[in-house]
């Protein structure tokens, strides 16, 4: 069954690949860009990680994106900062399957970044 995520957080039929949009929470450092990604939906007032992806964009949008995290870094594990949940994604992906792993208890299997959406805020994100 193909799914998308859409405004309020509700998933309903799609011709497309499967797609959710999500909050970016942690970036990891490859190279001299910041490529790696935690992706976050909503689930009440938390946001809950659902996948992982570093494939998708340009590299002039993995640049851009990597001023931003420098900027809006308030924490350092080591390469891997948090960030502000402020840059919102379209995520696509192949399927969702439970998932011990991530709070959210579930999981997106093989998640990649369709675009980022400059046009989205974070509250227009997905949620469970």
């Amino acid at each position: 069954m193909k799914r998308t995520a859409a405004l309020a957080a509700y998933f309903r039929e799609a011709p497309e690949s499967d797609r959710l949009w999500c909050a970016a929470l942690l970036s990891g450092l490859r190279g001299n860009l910041y490529t790696d990604f935690t992706f976050a939906v909503r689930h009440g007032d938390d946001l809950v990680p659902v996948a992982k992806s570093s494939s998708g964009l340009t590299d002039a949008e993995f640049e851009e994106i990597t001023r931003w995290v420098r900027a809006h870094t308030p924490e350092r594990f080591g390469p891997v900062r948090r960030v502000s949940p402020e840059l919102v994604f379209e995520i696509v992906f192949e399927g969702i399957q439970a998932s011990p792993r991530h709070k959210s208890g579930i999981a997106l299997r093989f998640p990649r970044m369709a675009r980022w959406r400059r046009d989205k805020p974070v509250s227009e994100i997905g949620a469970l």
